[in-house]
């Protein structure tokens, strides 16, 4: 069962990621984050496509101890990259602060075109994660309770 899931999800992240949805950037498409996230997982997938070639992507992350962006390498080592023939990426990244993480992401193409997004990507910890699931399972069976006593 758990096998299922874990396939289901990988199927749908991977969906996700190489979407070919309708191209929004002037250099790439970036297909996750979405926006503004929240997780509790301190890795993530950056994804995106682009219909150019000759791009490189660099993923950057903001250090509040020296109040500007640094390189965020990938879990590869890699802090930037050429997006390939297939013009799709997926790159993991172990994010660096429990709160808020200011992602920016800058694409230049061959052209000297260049694209910067940026996005907070929020890093809950376990503690709150915990407290959310007990809360989830207390309403849970204060309702099963009722319905079927």
């Amino acid at each position: 069962m758990f096998k299922k899931f874990v396939s289901g999800a990988l199927v749908a992240l991977v969906i996700t990621c190489y979407s070919t949805m309708a191209f929004a950037g002037t250099v790439i498409n970036i297909t996750r984050p979405e926006g503004d996230e929240v997780t509790y997982n301190p890795t993530y997938m950056i994804c995106g496509n682009t219909d150019k070639s000759g791009v490189t992507v660099e993923v950057k992350v903001y250090d509040p101890n020296l109040d500007s962006y640094v390189a965020l390498p990938t879990i590869d080592g890699d802090s930037s990259w050429s997006i390939g023939e297939s013009g799709m990426f997926m790159k993991e990244v172990k994010l660096p602060y429990y709160d808020a993480n200011k992602i920016k992401i800058v694409s230049y193409s061959a052209a000297n075109d260049q694209q910067v997004d940026k996005f907070t990507i929020t890093v809950l910890k376990d503690g709150i994660k915990d407290k959310i699931v007990n809360s989830i399972i207390k309403i849970k069976s204060v309702f099963d309770n009722e319905i079927f006593n």
